[in-house]
């Protein structure tokens, strides 16, 4: 009788066992494959549905905006902290100057697409334009968004070869949009180099946990019919167990916090991916204004 009250709790405990191996695995699959349909740069299927959504039909990611524009420019690249090859093209300005933006592009179009039309104005000011390429697009080694997080990180060394190439006394203004400007507003988490003299924010979110659970609530953008609260929690434990980014601490209005330069903040009031609400938001907490 013992023997058979013995191998009875032993089957039960091997059962829920295998459940919970089982439980696991599915767990790990579901939000990876989650995880991939969102940061993956290539081939998200986030950004793809957002692409449609602000009403870019064709995405040529090859296509040279700059030079159809009459614009002359240099490829330029850095090595990142960990290693990525990071592209960006340099347009000197044609008279002699010490004024230098760093343009950062949104995950909707790699840098030279979204910057072609500003940086022409840039440069008929006499202004020098860097244009980057964030990690994962156009010519940018790497194959994940970190929505800003180690892109910020990026773009203190792209400031750093900005100040190596051309020297200390540059003044730098940071201009980006979407995702760009996010990472701007992470940058001013860490201590900005004094030739840093300005800020253009444009389209920014201010908490990444409440923007993907903003997307995630629209079922269409991911193709997963899953609650928009389990979706979010997968997608964090597979940036746990990748060891990518922390997506609680991707919180572009700690950077607001801290700004002690001049910055402008744009919003669209009917901007279909971003809540106007979250500009206004970080600009009364900017204690610069």
């Amino acid at each position: 009788m013992k023997n058979k009250v013995g191998k009875s709790i032993f089957a039960k405990i091997a059962k829920l066992f295998i459940f919970a191996i089982l439980t696991l695995v599915f767990h790990v699959l579901l939000s990876w494959k989650l995880f991939e349909r969102v940061s993956n740069t290539r081939e998200s299927k986030l950004i793809k549905k957002l692409r449609d959504l602000a009403g870019i039909k064709e995405y040529k990611a090859k296509e040279d905006t700059l030079s159809s524009e009459g614009l002359k420019y240099d490829d330029v690249y850095i090595n990142s902290r960990d290693g990525k090859k990071l592209h960006g093209v340099i347009l000197e300005a044609d008279a002699d100057s010490d004024l230098y933006v760093i343009c950062i592009h949104d995950i909707l179009r790699e840098g030279p697409l979204e910057f072609s039309k500003i940086a022409k104005f840039y440069h008929e000011l006499g202004v020098n334009v860097l244009i980057t390429d964030l990690r994962g697009f156009g010519k940018s080694a790497g194959d994940y968004t970190t929505f800003g997080f180690i892109e910020a990180r990026d773009h203190m060394e792209w400031t750093d070869y900005l100040i190596d190439s051309y020297g200390s006394d540059i003044r730098i203004v940071l201009h980006g949009i979407g995702v760009g400007a996010a990472t701007v507003l992470m940058m001013c988490r860490y201590e900005l180099s004094r030739c840093i003299k300005g800020l253009v924010v444009d389209g920014s979110y201010s908490s990444l946990k409440q923007q993907l659970r903003y997307s995630f609530n629209n079922k269409k953008l991911l193709g997963l019919e899953l609650p928009e609260g389990l979706s979010y929690f997968l997608y964090k434990s597979a940036c746990f167990n990748a060891s990518v980014f922390d997506p609680e601490r991707t919180n572009p209005c700690d950077g607001a916090e801290k700004i002690n330069i001049p910055v402008i903040f744009v919003s669209a009031n009917e901007d279909p991916l971003v809540s106007s609400q979250m500009t206004e938001d970080m600009y009364e907490m900017c204690p610069s204004i």
